[in-house]
Formats: structure tokens, sequence, C-alpha cells
């Protein structure tokens, strides 16, 4: 093996050979971290038979608010033919009313929860052709529920142009509208 050349400042286009025995440069100056203190002849604290506290428990949430009026429950499924479907639920103590939604989709369930004043309710669905919400032009249904009670069901929506429910009652002492 031939001899290491010895250093120089230029660059070269040969790699250095390894290992080389070029000593490394000598440290930069003091440690950059804290020199960790001297241990001490000093005790911890005997271990105690204490409990810990345990996690604080989240908070919880209140439920919905209950009813205490007349709870309603509507629950209209359109047929094919929506646009021959409607429905209202009136108070019939001060007249008030409740209307479907005026554009109805096809086959679509619509829903509604209503906690409305004590007094007496009529419920109406109409269809304008004539043969309710069922039958060879698509399956609907409609329910009504009043505190729990079921006024109304038509499962299979064969109610023809129209199907009224009354319930509840017009306590002289409510006049509340809704």
């Amino acid at each position: 093996p031939s001899p290491t050349p010895a250093p120089t400042d230029a660059p070269t286009t040969e790699p250095t050979p390894m290992p080389t025995n070029i000593p490394t440069p000598a440290p930069s100056g003091a440690p950059t971290n804290p020199v960790t203190p001297a241990p001490t002849n000093q005790l911890t604290p005997a271990p105690t038979n204490a409990s810990t506290p345990g996690p604080t428990p989240q908070p919880t949430t209140p439920g919905p608010t209950p009813c205490t009026g007349a709870d309603i429950t509507v629950d209209v499924l359109t047929d094919n033919w929506p646009q021959e479907t409607a429905w209202t639920l009136t108070n019939t103590c001060t007249g008030a009313q409740i209307n479907s939604p005026t554009s109805l989709a096809r086959s679509t369930q619509y829903l509604n929860n209503y906690c409305l004043p004590a007094a007496q309710y009529t419920f109406e669905i109409t269809d304008t052709y004539g043969d309710g919400i069922c039958c060879s032009y698509g399956q609907g249904s409609v329910s009504v529920v009043y505190n729990g009670n079921q006024m109304l069901e038509e499962n299979a929506g064969a109610f023809g142009s129209s199907s009224i429910t009354t319930f509840g009652t017009c306590d002289s002492d409510v006049r509340v509208e809704i």
C-alpha cells in the first residue's frame, strides 16, 4: 500500500482513504447542558397509604325538557304523488293551525314532534286525487300520537280524499295560542 498523502488546504479529486490518522479538532468550549448537582445524603419521604382522589367525573348534560302540554307526534310517509298530499293540525279551542310543508318529496318520511298547549286538536290529512297515500301509487302511511296514545294510524294510507281525527279537550281555563 502507498503512504497517505499529507493534508493540504486545497480540494482534491480523490476521496480520502478510510480510516485516517488525522485527529479530530479540540472541543469547542464548555458543555451546553447544566452540570448535574452532586448527590446528597438526604432521604426521600417514605410512601404513604393515603389514596389520591380519582378523576373528576364529566359534567352531566340535562335531558330534554319534558312536555307539560300536549305532546303530539305526526309521522307521514308520502307516496309517489306527494303534490296531492297535505295535512293540518288545528287547535280547535283557538283556531291556530300548523300546516304541512308546501313542497313534499316523493316516498319521504316527515316526522314532526310538537309540544303544544293543552287543548283539543284536529288532525286532517287530504289527498286531492282521492286515493289516499297508498296502493298502486306508492306505499305511504300516516300516524298521529297524542300524549303517548295512538290517535290515527293508516299503515296502508288508504283513506281516500281525507282522514280526520280529533283528540284532547277545550278546558275553559286553557286559551293559549299555538
